[in-house]
C-alpha cells in the first residue's frame, strides 16, 4: 500500500504547474511509474515461485501421507497392477487406470511411469476421428509394456451415413498388420467382428503366431450378419488358448487349436453345435445358445436329423438356453458323464403344441441324465413348462444334487405336493444331501405355510436324529413367489400368516436362512 504522504506530494506535483517545468514533472511520474512496475513483476515472480514451492511441498506431503507411497516400491507397484487389472467387461469410455493413476500426483504418476505390468491392458474404441492420436497411443502403450504379454480389448465406434446406416469403423488393415506384430506376446482378445483385423491375421499367419493366446472373445453383431463371407479368423496354432467365448453363424470359419479349450461359451447355428462339441476333448465347463438364425441363403430355420450322443467326456459344467425345440435336439445329441452343474434355461413361446414339444424337452433331459450317468451336484432349471409331479419324477434319481434351483413358468404353479416331497421324515430318500432350495413362480394354494414349516423342520429333525442315512442340513430356502393372492388367502386367517413368520423368526440361529419374497411380474 502506497503511504498517505506519498500520494499526496504526488497530487502536488501533478497539479503544480507554477514555476515549475512540465518536463521534469513528467520525468519524474515516469520514473516512479517504472518503479512499481518494476516491484510489481518482482512481486509476480515472487509469487510464481512461492505457488511452485507450495506445489512441491504439497506433493512432498502427498508423498509422507500416502499410505500406498510408504510401502515398498514393489507393493505399491502390486497393488496398481491390480487396479489395472480388468475381472469385468472392459469400459471403452473412461479414462484407463494407469492414467487415472498418473493424474493423482507425481509420485504416482513417476511409478506407473516406469512400471510396464500397468500398461499389460489396452482398452480401445476405435474412432475415426481419433485414430492417427489412436495410433500413437497404442504404440506409446506398447512401448511402456516392455516385452510382457499383453491383454487387448478392441471396440468400433459406429458409424452412421446414409448408405450403411449403423455401420462400424475399422482401422486399415495396415494397422493391424503393423500391431500383430506382437502377437507373439497376446495373451487375451477381445474383439468384435472386422474385416481389416481378419485379412490382417490371414496375410500374416505365418510370420505373426499366437503362442501364449489364453483367453479369446470373438463376437459377430446382428448388424454385422451381412459379413458373412468374409467372417475367416485363421488364427493357427493357439496351443495354449483355454477360455473361448464367440459368437459365430459357423465356427467352421474360426480357425485355431480345439484340443485345448476348456471354457466354452458360445452362440452359434444349431447345426454346428454337436459336432462343435466334439471337437473340444478337453472341454471342462460350457455356455451355450443354439441359434437358427442364418447369415446365409442357404440357411434353414429346420433343425437337422438326429445324431448318435457324442460323449463330452470331460465337462463338469454345462449351460443351456434356447428355444424347447433346440435344447431338445442338444440333449439328446450329447452324454456328460463328468457333468456336475447344469443349467436350462428355456425361451418363452408361444405355439399351438406348447405341451408336446414341453414333454418332449422334458424327456431329452431325463434320457440324457440317465444316458450320463453322471453324479450331478446343482439343478438349475427355467422355463420348463411341466406339472411339479414331472419335475419329481427328474429329481428322484439326482440323489446327489447339494443345489437346485426352479423358475416355474405360468399357469404352472409351485404345489403343496412338491413341497412336501421335500420333507425328509416323508420321503427320507428324495435329495437327503440337499442344502440349497431356490423357487420362483406362483405358488398353488396347497403350498400352505403350514407344508412349508413342516418341510424345513423335517429335514432338520431328521438331520439330529442318529442311525439314518448320510442327508445334508438345509441352508439356504429362497422362494420368490409372483402372485399376490397367495398372501391375500393367508390374509383371510392374518393369525396363521403372522405365525408362519414367528416361526421362521424362531428357526434355531445358524440352521436354515429361509427368504421369502413377493415379485409382481
Amino acid at each position: 500500500m502506497v503511504p498517505r504522504q506519498d500520494m499526496e506530494r504526488s497530487a502536488t506535483v501533478r497539479m503544480s504547474t507554477n514555476g515549475e517545468d512540465m518536463e521534469t514533472n513528467r520525468a519524474t511520474i515516469l520514473r516512479e511509474l517504472a518503479d512499481v512496475r518494476e516491484q510489481i513483476v518482482h512481486t509476480e515472480s515472487r509469487y510464481k515461485r512461492l505457488i511452485q514451492h507450495e506445489i512441491s511441498l504439497m506433493e512432498d506431503l502427498n508423498v509422507v501421507s500416502s499410505a500406498i507411497l510408504s510401502l515398498p516400491v514393489e507393493i505399491a507397484a502390486d497393488i496398481f497392477a491390480l487396479a489395472c487389472g480388468l475381472d469385468e467387461a472392459p469400459d471403452f469410455h473412461s479414462l484407463p487406470t494407469p492414467l487415472s493413476i498418473g493424474h493423482t500426483c507425481r509420485a504416482w504418476r513417476r511409478l506407473a511411469w516406469s512400471t510396464p505390468r500397468l500398461w499389460q491392458t489396452i482398452v480401445i474404441c476405435f474412432s475415426e476421428a481419433r485414430m492417427e492420436r489412436q495410433r500413437a497411443l497404442f504404440q506409446e502403450w506398447l512401448h511402456r509394456s516392455a516385452e510382457l504379454g499383453l491383454h487387448l480389448y478392441f471396440a468400433y465406434e459406429p458409424v452412421n451415413n446414409k448408405v450403411r446406416p449403423h455401420w462400424y469403423y475399422e482401422p486399415p488393415e495396415a494397422f493391424f498388420k503393423q500391431i500383430l506384430r506382437t502377437s507373439k506376446r497376446w495373451k487375451t482378445l477381445h474383439t468384435d467382428n472386422s474385416l481389416h483385423f481378419s485379412r490382417a491375421i490371414g496375410n500374416t499367419r505365418d510370420t505373426c503366431p499366437f503362442p501364449i493366446l489364453s483367453h479369446l472373445r470373438l463376437h459377430i453383431t446382428d448388424i454385422q450378419r451381412d459379413m458373412h463371407n468374409d467372417l475367416n479368423w485363421t488364427l493357427g496354432a493357439t496351443p495354449r488358448l483355454r477360455s473361448l467365448d464367440i459368437r459365430l453363424f459357423n465356427p467352421e470359419m474360426l480357425q485355431l487349436t480345439w484340443d485345448n479349450v476348456t471354457y466354452l461359451k458360445a452362440r452359434m447355428n444349431v447345426n454346428f453345435s454337436t459336432s462343435f462339441l466334439r471337437n473340444c476333448s478337453s472341454l471342462k465347463s460350457c455356455e451355450l445358445w443354439p441359434d437358427v438364425e442364418s447369415m446365409s441363403s442357404l440357411g434353414t430355420h429346420l433343425l437337422p436329423p438326429p445324431t448318435a450322443p457324442a460323449s463330452s467326456a470331460n465337462i463338469t459344467s454345462f449351460s443351456l438356453s434356447g428355444t424347447p425345440r433346440r435344447v431338445s435336439y442338444i440333449l439328446s445329441s450329447i452324454s456328460v458323464p463328468k457333468l456336475e452343474c447344469l443349467s436350462i434355461d428355456l425361451d418363452l413361446c408361444e405355439r399351438q403344441d406348447i405341451d408336446e414339444v414341453m414333454e418332449a424337452c422334458l424327456n431329452a433331459l431325463t434320457n440324457m441324465l440317465a444316458r450320463s450317468l453322471c453324479t450331478l451336484a446343482e439343478l438349475s432349471l427355467s422355463g420348463l413348462l411341466v406339472h411339479t409331479a414331472s419335475y419329481l419324477d427328474i429329481l428322484w434319481p439326482l440323489t446327489s444334487l447339494t443345489r437346485l434351483s426352479i423358475t416355474l413358468p405360468r399357469p404352472s404353479k409351485i404345489t403343496g405336493e412338491f413341497i412336501e416331497a421335500l420333507n425328509l421324515s416323508v420321503n427320507p430318500g428324495f435329495l437327503p444331501l440337499l442344502s440349497e432350495i431356490a423357487l420362483e413362480g406362483d405358488l398353488a394354494l396347497s403350498a400352505d405355510v403350514g407344508v412349508i414349516m413342516r418341510m424345513i423342520r423335517g429335514r432338520l429333525d431328521l438331520l439330529r436324529s442318529e442311525g439314518n442315512p448320510p442327508i445334508r442340513r438345509l441352508e439356504k430356502l429362497k422362494v420368490i413367489y409372483w402372485n399376490a393372492a397367495w398372501a391375500k388367502k393367508m390374509d383371510e386367517n392374518p393369525n396363521r400368516l403372522a405365525k408362519f413368520y414367528l416361526d421362521l423368526e424362531a428357526l434355531p440361529s445358524g440352521e436354515t436362512s429361509v427368504t421369502w419374497t413377493w415379485k409382481d411380474s
